[in-house]
């Protein structure tokens, strides 16, 4: 589990994370969620299937919200938001990269 922390930058806190026949996953639910939305976008990019610039940054408002209401309040979203949330932005920032190597090549050809 170390690995994730070094080189995921997951905290990993048991209160924020998912168990498995009471075994912690390596990584907290919202980078479970991110994770499994980068993977879902490589195959959606791979079928020719791209959201516009807009959509992207609007999937990224949850996580930012929620993240950032946690960060400067005492509120504390549940594993559920928190996966979501994370789902879809690693959807978005899965999307996005691809956008940004292909305007890099582009610019570069």
């Amino acid at each position: 589990m170390l690995l994730f922390h070094k080189y995921w930058g997951c905290h990993q806190l048991a209160s924020r994370s998912f168990f498995v026949y009471g075994y912690q996953l390596p990584l907290c639910a919202r980078c479970v969620g991110i994770l499994v939305g980068e993977i879902l976008s490589i195959f959606f990019i791979f079928n020719g299937i791209l959201l516009d610039y807009k959509w992207l940054f609007l999937l990224l408002l949850p996580m930012i919200t929620d993240g950032g209401i946690q960060l400067v309040s005492s509120y504390e979203s549940s594993n559920t938001k928190r996966v979501i949330s994370g789902f879809l932005s690693g959807f978005a920032i899965g999307m996005l990269l691809y956008k940004c190597i292909c305007c890099v090549i582009e610019y570069i050809i």
